[in-house]
């Protein structure tokens, strides 16, 4: 949130954790609302992006696409979202050997 704040972005953070919000908000400066992914209540076309790195992973497969429809939601058009996402999720992931 800094780095973005620091090019001069108005940066809006989003965590679930009250505690982590509150951190998050003294670290940065910056405004952050206690939210989950799974019940997101963004306000529509009012991010020109977001940025969700190591965030979504802790989605559950089933809620995936409702999630990044809420998310495609609260973008403007042409917004943009960098994202990160695991594929496998914890039920398919194979180690190096083929093992669970």
């Amino acid at each position: 949130m800094v780095a973005f704040k620091d090019q001069g972005h108005q940066v809006i953070g989003l965590d679930a954790t009250p505690a982590f919000v509150k951190m998050a908000q003294q670290v940065s400066g910056c405004e952050v609302w206690q939210q989950s992914f799974l019940n997101l209540k963004l306000p529509p076309k009012s991010f020109d992006g977001i940025f969700a790195n190591a965030s979504l992973i802790h989605i559950p497969r089933a809620s995936m696409v409702r999630v990044l429809k809420d998310i495609k939601r609260s973008l403007v058009s042409n917004g943009a979202i960098v994202m990160s996402i695991d594929l496998l999720q914890k039920s398919n992931k194979k180690d190096i050997n083929g093992s669970v």
